[in-house]
């Protein structure tokens, strides 16, 4: 009894295994297609076939492409708001050191050479400095990452209107060979 089990679980995974190797171009792609007049599984991959190149021809996009594409962008943004990140972080670095430096010549010029006050001043230059650079190194980063989201955000619209665009086009195709398609 215990073998028949194993046996039966055997044949169910292998079966769930061969369905999803042979996902049809339609299902990849997330558009739900039934043969209304009874066409047989190659059939139904061939027609898919013609559509899918019919559809590519017409709008001009491939949904594959597409989403290579869309990983591209969405890696590209990474990078971008990495880099804002530096950036900022380096010029707040700066501006504090130059601060120190205005700071101690403040000081000495108004000051005793080498006394607390040119020290002190030289500190409170660099924290005043530090402060004003951390404002406007925030100010920058937060423009940095508006823009940066703004840009994905048009790209992935872009890309979604495409592959709308595509599925539409690639649905007309199947019903017009006797098939109900949806996205």
């Amino acid at each position: 009894m215990l073998l028949r089990i194993f046996f039966v679980i055997g044949c169910c995974a292998a079966t769930a295994v061969g369905l999803a190797q042979s996902a049809t171009l339609a299902a990849s792609i997330e558009v739900f297609v039934f043969p209304a007049a009874g066409q047989d599984a190659t059939e139904q991959s061939i027609d898919e076939a013609e559509c899918y190149n019919w559809a590519v021809d017409r709008t001009g996009s491939d949904p594959f492409q597409l989403t290579r594409q869309a990983a591209q962008q969405a890696a590209a943004a990474d990078q971008a708001m990495r880099r804002a990140e530096r950036v900022g972080q380096g010029a707040a670095g700066r501006s504090a050191a130059s601060g120190a430096l205005t700071g101690a010549l403040i000081g000495s010029i108004f000051g005793r050479k080498g006394s607390k006050s040119t020290r002190r001043a030289a500190a409170a230059g660099a924290l005043i400095s530090g402060a004003a650079a951390s404002s406007q190194v925030s100010q920058a980063q937060s423009q940095a990452t508006r823009s940066v989201v703004s840009q994905a955000a048009r790209q992935e619209a872009s890309i979604g209107q495409q592959m709308t665009n595509f599925k539409n086009a690639f649905g007309a195709c199947l019903e017009g060979k006797n098939y109900i398609a949806r996205h």
